[in-house]
């Protein structure tokens, strides 16, 4: 059975498609068909069609309210709904062409899931920031800040390339991750991505992770597919430790909240964890945290401080 969060990426990405070829003009009478069938099979495919035309909206500056038409019927869609809503979402595509090109970004301790112009999709990451440029001939995205989950519609004629600092990470139509940092991780779940800029050029595969770090020559490592599938666990907000450090933890829990948690004994900042937690709660953690390993917690106004 496949997992829940996968099967509703997986929605959300095909009403991006839907969505954004809509944008482009009238479909054509087979494309209708076929999208009416795929709404037909789904009460909630509807939904997702909503908001991937409100967002695909909202990025060209335009109210919501103007990209919903082609999902407003109850019972299948006519082909004047299906007019109407390509007309407003083509419309909007005009606006967003002659303006600047927008910028995505999320708040500390949020995570936004986001339809690209392109039918591509995009999950931002707490306190990520990224611009994406398309034009008819190549799709780039410039990752400033933080790390973001690509999931890149098939167009070959387009190579969907992200920038994080020196390097770019080029796909046709696969699914990654990049996180910017000193050390920039591309992760690699579905298809195969060509990074360039390194001291080498590489070619990631699916459940592979690669590292680069500026001066050096890239790490790859291969994830089993536990690891790869817990490497992904943020997109829901959770963090599930199979024995990383307290410190590595702490870290990770300090990006999602803006109360930080301390650790100033180095001995107990080394010790292994193991268990499930919310990203968002950085008290129930540090409790927790602190009886697996014989310390204790101390809640402050602008702090959290685990210690023996």
């Amino acid at each position: 059975m496949r997992p829940i969060a996968d099967a509703r990426e997986q929605r959300d990405a095909l009403a991006a498609d839907w969505a954004a070829r809509l944008a482009t003009g009238p479909l054509p009478a087979d494309r209708a068909a076929e999208m009416q069938r795929w709404l037909a099979l789904d009460p909630r495919h509807r939904g997702a069609l909503i908001r991937a035309q409100a967002a695909l909206a909202a990025l060209s500056g335009r109210d919501a309210a103007h990209a919903s038409p082609v999902a407003a019927p109850r019972r299948g869609i006519g082909r004047r709904a299906v007019l109407a809503g390509g007309a407003a979402c083509a419309l909007a595509g005009v606006f967003f062409a002659l303006r600047p090109a927008p910028v995505l970004a999320t708040e500390i301790g949020e995570i936004r899931r986001t339809p690209l112009t392109d039918g591509s999709t995009v999950v931002l990451d707490t306190a990520t920031r990224l611009q994406p440029d398309f034009s008819r001939d190549a799709r780039h995205v410039r990752l400033e800040q933080g790390r973001a989950l690509f999931r890149v519609a098939h167009d070959p004629a387009r190579p969907f390339v992200v920038a994080a600092g020196d390097i770019r990470v080029r796909a046709v139509g696969t699914v990654f991750s990049v996180e910017q940092g000193d050390v920039i991780d591309v992760l690699v779940t579905e298809g195969s991505v060509k990074v360039t800029g390194a001291l080498r050029p590489l070619l990631l595969r699916a459940g592979q992770l690669g590292r680069f770090r500026a001066g050096a020559l890239p790490a790859v490592e291969r994830l089993t597919d536990q690891h790869l599938a817990h490497a992904l666990d943020w997109r829901e907000g959770r963090l599930e430790l199979y024995g990383q450090t307290l410190a590595s933890a702490v870290a990770t829990i300090n990006r999602y909240n803006r109360r930080p948690i301390l650790v100033p004994d180095p001995a107990l900042a080394r010790e292994p964890l193991h268990g499930a937690f919310r990203n968002d709660d950085p008290e129930g953690f540090a409790r927790v945290a602190a009886v697996s390993l014989d310390a204790h917690a101390r809640i402050e106004p602008d702090r959290i401080v685990i210690d023996r």
